[in-house]
């Protein structure tokens, strides 16, 4: 519990991989945030990531914000044992009286606020991609009824699903969009509950009904925390890269039948 501990010892391997933590826990959301931003532009057709400046930008972006809020948080000596306060096991803010600011505040501000600020943000994207694709259905269907009420062949007869169906990525990009958001969700919402219980009780003794729903979630942030690289890797790499080989193995399939035939 926050403000149990009054001294505030520094170990400097605690702090060292605290300050390893906050940076690549930072760093996690921005590019998870950028990496959506992706997928939202190339749905949209858009090749605009793909320009060098941008993508210098973006790993500008994604490097820097963190390590200068990781180093921030070092130099006012916030950084060491945390004692699992809305963490896993592992160090993160110091768990004592003596640093400035309340730790909950410097919790949000190394973590916590990014994180709920990227769960807005690739919920708003999804949104969003949501919206383009009710918009493209319904302009399908009215380009489609148009042409069919035509009396030759003409532009306007040409449905723009056929178009649609040249652009194979976006269903990667749709898929790509919807496994950022669950996967996130998923693993790091239970570090964010353990958070908003910590601030409700503003340093009180929790109930022990509380207690007991906290050292639960304790146990499912430390695995979900850890273990957000690795869904990233299954959801964004792995899982478009068997799909894309089972489609290229069903359409080969075809293509011998039909010779066949």
């Amino acid at each position: 519990m926050i403000g149990q501990s009054a001294s505030c010892d520094s170990d400097k391997l605690c702090v060292s991989q605290s300050f390893i933590s906050v940076t690549a826990s930072l760093a996690s959301f921005w590019w998870t945030f950028l990496a959506t931003l992706n997928h939202l532009l190339h749905y949209r057709g858009s090749r605009v990531s793909e320009k060098g400046f941008l993508q210098i930008l973006c790993h500008v972006i994604g490097w820097s914000f963190p390590l200068v809020i990781a180093v921030t948080a070092l130099s006012f000596n916030v950084l060491g044992e945390g004692y699992s306060s809305s963490s896993g096991p592992w160090c993160w803010i110091k768990d004592c009286e003596d640093i400035k600011l309340n730790p909950v505040i410097w919790m949000a501000i190394t973590g916590k606020f990014w994180e709920v600020l990227t769960y807005l943000g690739i919920f708003a994207m999804y949104l969003v991609l949501i919206f383009l694709k009710v918009k493209q259905h319904c302009r399908s269907r009215k380009m489609t009824s148009l042409g069919n009420t035509n009396a030759g062949p003409s532009y306007e007869s040409i449905p723009i699903s056929n178009y649609s169906n040249d652009q194979e990525p976006s269903i990667d990009d749709r898929f790509g969009i919807l496994w950022i958001f669950l996967y996130l969700y998923v693993t790091r919402i239970s570090g964010t509950v353990r958070y908003f219980i910590l601030v409700v009780h503003n340093g009180s003794p929790y109930l022990p009904i509380v207690d007991t729903i906290d050292f639960v979630l304790m146990y499912i942030q430390s695995v979900g925390d850890s273990a957000q690289a690795f869904v990233n890797f299954i959801g964004l790499i792995l899982i478009p890269y068997l799909s894309s080989k089972l489609q290229e193995k069903k359409y080969n399939n075809k293509r011998i039948y039909s010779q066949i035939m």
